[in-house]
């Protein structure tokens, strides 16, 4: 974990757009990431119980569409961007939003 100072409800958002242009994390480390930032939110009690429920919410819907677009991104390096969201579609579900 990284310096407790660092891990505040003022840095989410902020880290939020970081985290999503930064190649050199994964959805899953990213969403790692955020979850041990909410936690020390939640538990240094900087935000409520509701808030944790719907940030982590939001958590999993943005790890998600992250990892859509990574899966897209890898199938067409030698394929059509369209053919990235039919496979995906196909594997996962989901339309090319």
């Amino acid at each position: 974990m990284t310096n407790n100072k660092e891990l505040t409800s003022t840095h989410f958002d902020n880290q939020k757009m970081e985290n999503i242009n930064n190649n050199k994390k994964s959805s899953i480390d990213w969403y790692a990431h955020q979850i041990e930032i909410l936690h020390y939110d939640y538990f240094t009690e900087h935000i409520s119980k509701d808030e944790k429920n719907q940030r982590l919410k939001q958590l999993k819907e943005q790890a998600k569409a992250m990892h859509k677009q990574e899966i897209v991104e890898a199938y067409y390096i030698d394929n059509e961007k369209n053919k990235g969201f039919e496979y995906y579609n196909a594997k996962f579900g989901g339309s090319n939003e």
